[in-house]
């Protein structure tokens, strides 16, 4: 406030700038922008608690304090209080020791293991308070917690005395039978810990429940009945000669494991989508830098295997890819009535100092990218300013990059993948990267980070 105060005499003799403040006008040599990409698993353990703290436990807790439950402050804040220790800049950029890594997966486990606690007890009380005597014996209590749009999955646990039933099926208060995915887990051990007794411990039949829903604007609680007796219902999403189709979307896959979408209402194709790339680098947490002499490998040329799995909504289509430096198994799912592709994308990496993305070619005919932000969406120039020399345009994002033109667009959404590239081939293709192998922190002297690796 009092530097603000002392120069605002002088305003009028300073030259206004607006826009990202993030060295878009700079060379782009000392950005640090790679730390976006260094240790993924602590971007995701972030993602992970920020979105439990921020988007369920604590918005599940404020309703339900509307109708007479307690709020846990003090709880919250010391959830976040240890979730903030982790974000001063060297440390959720993971430009740090490896002793520094193993404190912070530790701090993330503490904060997010009290959020879970939190929203469990929130859930309780919702439970409790909601009335399901016209339900079934067991009743699945589903709460949405934001107004959004589309089809979203629940995943849940459902037990019955043992000897119940050696199956279930899912309804809705109408009868009506709901789509669902259901695996018997058979006798498990479980317990309760009531208030006025001590713990509780018996023997269940468990069956995991995994059913779709459309989100439909919706903020409250729906309930549904798990009802012994199993349904065989197969979904009406279709998979043949390598096309996986639904309402809205077809995916046709190809020999190297990428694959390309149509849009069923327009006809627009969004080609080569998932095609990896994998390049040396011989940078460190800090920045990226390519070797001499190194090619890039691409999976252009792999010869995918594919396996296929059929559910009660939708298919799953996994592409096993194997390259010299890395296994790379992609679960490509397409369900009903949706209008996205889920991807799910697992690497067995066997090999340090190197860089994995996922390569989308969209050819979206726009000159700007827009990419999530802190509470901000960020439009950036795809080709950098004359002052840029870094021959690479690597960005950050939060939970989204876009490109738009004339026609729709392309949306990619994940994660904790916060670095993005697009590349100026014409094609404007999107490069998200997966993983980056490193083994030293890079600053003022020589400190090994195995970890990073």
């Amino acid at each position: 406030k009092e530097y603000v105060d002392l120069i605002r005499p002088y305003r009028d003799q300073l030259a206004a700038y607006q826009g990202e403040i993030a060295g878009q006008l700079t060379t782009g040599r000392c950005l640090l922008i790679n730390t976006a990409s260094c240790r993924m698993d602590i971007k995701q353990e972030n993602q992970r608690v920020q979105n439990l703290l921020e988007r369920i436990a604590e918005p599940l807790n404020a309703y339900t304090f509307m109708y007479g439950d307690k709020y846990d402050l003090d709880y919250y804040l010391y959830a976040w209080r240890i979730l903030m220790q982790n974000h001063p800049h060297d440390s959720i950029c993971s430009c740090s020791h490896d002793d520094i890594y193993d404190e912070m997966m530790t701090r993330f486990q503490k904060s997010g293991n009290t959020a879970q606690a939190l929203r469990d007890a929130s859930l309780d009380y919702l439970a409790a308070n909601t009335d399901t005597t016209s339900g079934a014996d067991r009743n699945i209590l589903v709460f949405s917690a934001e107004a959004g749009v589309g089809m979203t999955e629940i995943e849940t646990k459902v037990d019955f005395p043992l000897g119940t039933t050696d199956m279930i099926h899912i309804e809705d208060m109408q009868g009506n039978i709901i789509p669902a995915d259901i695996k018997a887990l058979g006798r498990t051990f479980t317990y309760t810990l009531p208030d006025d007794r001590f713990r509780q411990p018996t023997f269940v039949d468990r069956f995991e429940v995994k059913m779709q829903l459309p989100a439909d604007g919706f903020i409250g609680t729906r309930m549904f009945k798990a009802v012994p007796g199993a349904i065989d219902r197969k979904t009406t999403v279709t998979y043949e000669n390598g096309i996986l189709a639904n309402e809205r979307l077809r995916v046709e896959f190809n020999e190297n494991g990428s694959f390309s979408v149509t849009d069923l209402a327009t006809g627009r194709i969004l080609g080569l989508c998932n095609i990896f790339e994998d390049v040396k680098d011989g940078g460190n947490t800090y920045n990226f830098e390519p070797v001499a002499g190194d090619i890039a490998l691409l999976t252009d040329n792999a010869k995918a295997e594919y396996t296929v799995s059929v559910g009660a909504y939708g298919i799953t289509v996994t592409a096993s890819i194997k390259t010299e430096r890395c296994d790379i198994t992609a679960a490509v799912t397409l369900t009903e009535g949706s209008d996205r592709v889920d991807v799910k994308t697992t690497v067995d990496n066997h090999a340090e100092d190197h860089r994995i993305r996922a390569l989308f070619y969209n050819d979206v005919k726009t000159d700007v990218v827009y990419a999530a932000g802190q509470f901000d969406l960020v439009e950036r120039n795809i080709k950098p300013a004359e002052t840029w020399i870094n021959p690479f345009n690597t960005q950050r994002a939060e939970q989204f990059v876009q490109l738009n033109d004339a026609r729709g667009g392309f949306i990619c959404a994940h994660r904790g993948l916060n670095e993005y590239e697009i590349l100026q081939d014409g094609r404007n293709t999107m490069a998200l990267t997966l993983l980056r192998s490193v083994g030293e922190i890079g600053d003022w002297g020589d400190f090994p980070t195995p970890k990073a690796q």
